[in-house]
């Protein structure tokens, strides 16, 4: 039989920790702005860590991390982008910040870069006209298994104002399809579309994505959705210092 002085002593101090935590929330929230970037960093942070960033094989929502938290948006404060948007996004395995075509055109559009809409036209050809490698090699035998009975492609091309020439990239099957992920055979061009759009930005912004987020088939959706996290409960709200009166400090 549990004494019940020691039931009140647990019972108040769960109380009282929920009540720390709730004054730690409205500390955050208190800094919190429509501007995202004159909201303190807490305010931010606090905001990312309880929205749900997509949902894992069982259906369960995922949620950022504090650390991930911070590190996008000290990324996207850098690189005037939104961190609640789909403009860029934290791969839990790595912790390197990726951008997704919406956030390198809205980079374009920082550095005052004049874009017109991207044009992208399919092309297809031989699987004997891939340059031989043992890569190559290995990715036409993919394609083959997989049912495709020639190698696909999709080239971008994207006028910038000033420049004489447009920005041009053709994104291939074999050197850009995973098997593991089916939007490569059920979503075809879209996937190469994006794999070629977002290189033709690259070389106007100077900004792509790493090559270990490329390679990290859970961030295929190729920028449709923020990658998956690794948490599957919301984080425990560390309390922050209180919010510059300037704000933006994130």
């Amino acid at each position: 039989m549990t004494d019940p002085t020691i039931a009140e002593a647990v019972a108040k101090a769960q109380e009282g920790r929920a009540l720390v935590k709730a004054e730690a929330v409205d500390q955050a929230l208190a800094g919190l702005d429509l501007d995202w970037r004159k909201s303190s960093a807490a305010a931010v942070v606090h905001v990312l860590c309880t929205s749900p960033c997509g949902t894992d094989d069982m259906g369960n929502p995922k949620y950022l991390s504090i650390p991930q938290a911070r590190v996008l948006a000290w990324s996207c404060f850098e690189d005037g982008l939104n961190p609640v948007k789909n403009e860029a996004w934290i791969n839990p395995k790595t912790g390197n910040v990726a951008y997704t075509v919406e956030g390198q055109r809205k980079i374009a559009r920082n550095q005052g870069r004049q874009l017109g809409p991207p044009q992208k036209t399919p092309v297809d050809r031989d699987f004997g006209s891939v340059p031989v490698s043992t890569e190559s090699r290995s990715q036409v035998a993919k394609l083959k298994a997989a049912g495709f009975d020639r190698d696909y492609g999709c080239t971008c091309e994207i006028e910038v104002i000033g420049f004489k020439r447009p920005a041009r990239y053709t994104a291939w099957l074999s050197e850009w399809y995973m098997p593991s992920n089916p939007n490569w055979k059920a979503r075809t061009q879209h996937m190469l579309g994006v794999r070629a759009e977002g290189h033709c930005l690259e070389t106007i912004t100077g900004v792509g994505v790493s090559s270990d987020i490329l390679k990290d088939e859970a961030a295929e959706a190729a920028g449709e959705a923020l990658a998956p996290q690794i948490e599957t409960t919301p984080g425990k709200f560390i309390s922050l210092p209180p919010p510059s009166r300037e704000g933006g400090e994130v």
